[in-house]
């Protein structure tokens, strides 16, 4: 019984972890702005589409889809741009999560049963 709450805890923690960045919204996009990671793009039309290595030359921004296909998108065509950033509540969540199944294990171990 033991090994398996262990296996569930470890299961959640780490899936709980997962949740520790998030999309934000990207303020402005100039020339000069550098991407960290990959881009959730929302075109006008209301398409979306997650752009890899994203960077802007001049009016448009350019980067990868699946499939190794490049994507240019004028920046007239771009309604909102989000990139994956830290999120501290989740971040604060996951770790309260992980210590509360911690301790629920730990007092489960430590249980012990007299005849």
């Amino acid at each position: 019984m033991r090994l398996t709450l262990r296996a569930c805890a470890a299961a959640a923690a780490a899936l709980s972890l997962a949740g520790c960045t998030s999309w934000q919204p990207h303020a402005t996009l100039t020339p000069s702005t550098e991407f960290r990671g990959d881009a959730r793009v929302t075109r006008t039309d209301d398409a979306v589409l997650v752009v890899r290595s994203p960077a802007i030359a001049g009016d448009t921004l350019t980067g990868g889809l699946a499939a190794a296909q490049r994507v240019a998108i004028p920046l007239s065509d771009i309604r909102a741009v989000h990139t994956r950033r830290r999120d501290m509540g989740r971040t604060i969540l996951a770790l309260g999560v992980a210590a509360l199944l911690g301790l629920y294990i730990h007092s489960e171990g430590s249980h012990t049963v007299v005849d």
